[in-house]
């Protein structure tokens, strides 16, 4: 476990606990959840660090690495989960604009949004840490996914790029955002569905919705992100 001793956010140094949560699907862990008293940023802290954290997500129950469809609830995931891909396929297509239609998911998972892109003909890439989610979507969709370190070496090349349910899994919250904006064409758009549906331009940034989960690490407060990483940005 590593402690965070600053705010990931605005380098505050004051926290109050804010809740505890269990894993009950793998580790049966208890995490406390802090508030950073100067801008409410909410994290997990203590946390598993970069090299532990995997083994939490290694359950046949989290499905966006397994992909199951056994048992009535997988089945309803598998249905809700299609009437949201049209959903995000309607949302890129009208952010993208005239753009050309090139898109970078992280957190591909087992690649069905991606898969549903490039059937809509877009130029697709993905990042998938999970070394079995991205093999599946290698096989099942013959989709180009990579591992996370492959991100440094791809360059300013798309018009989208989306995070579903990802941004509040990164250890690096700050380096991250900084990098996957480098990755940006000139007009681009950033799409993430995490905590909070989050919509990242060069002016600003919509958003609604929140839930929570253990494995979410962070509890994303957007307005002060948004001032941190755009509002500064020319």
């Amino acid at each position: 476990m590593e402690i965070l001793r600053e705010c990931p956010v605005c380098n505050g140094q004051s926290f109050e606990n804010f809740l505890k949560c269990k894993d009950y699907t793998v580790s049966q862990d208890l995490f406390q959840i802090v508030n950073c008293t100067s801008c409410g940023f909410k994290f997990t802290n203590p946390r598993p660090d970069a090299n532990e954290i995997g083994r939490y997500y290694e359950s046949a129950e989290y499905i966006s690495h397994s992909n199951s469809k056994k048992g009535l609830i997988n089945k309803i995931y598998q249905v809700v989960r299609k009437r949201a891909i049209d959903g995000k396929i309607a949302l890129i297509n009208k952010e993208a604009g005239q753009l050309e239609k090139s898109i970078l998911d992280i957190g591909c998972g087992t690649g069905e949004f991606l898969s549903v892109c490039k059937e809509k003909g877009w130029k697709t890439k993905g990042i998938e840490p999970n070394d079995n989610a991205r093999a599946q979507g290698i096989k099942n969709y013959s989709l180009d996914i990579e591992g996370e370190e492959a991100l440094k070496d791809l360059g300013s090349q798309f018009s989208v790029i989306s995070m579903w349910h990802v941004l509040e899994h990164v250890h690096q919250l700050n380096d991250r955002v900084k990098q996957i904006y480098s990755l940006l064409q000139s007009g681009e758009r950033l799409l993430s569905l995490s905590l909070i549906i989050l919509l990242m331009t060069r002016t600003g940034i919509k958003n609604t919705g929140q839930l929570m989960m253990f494995q979410d690490i962070f509890i994303i407060s957007l307005p002060r992100l948004s001032r941190k990483y755009l509002l500064r940005k020319e």
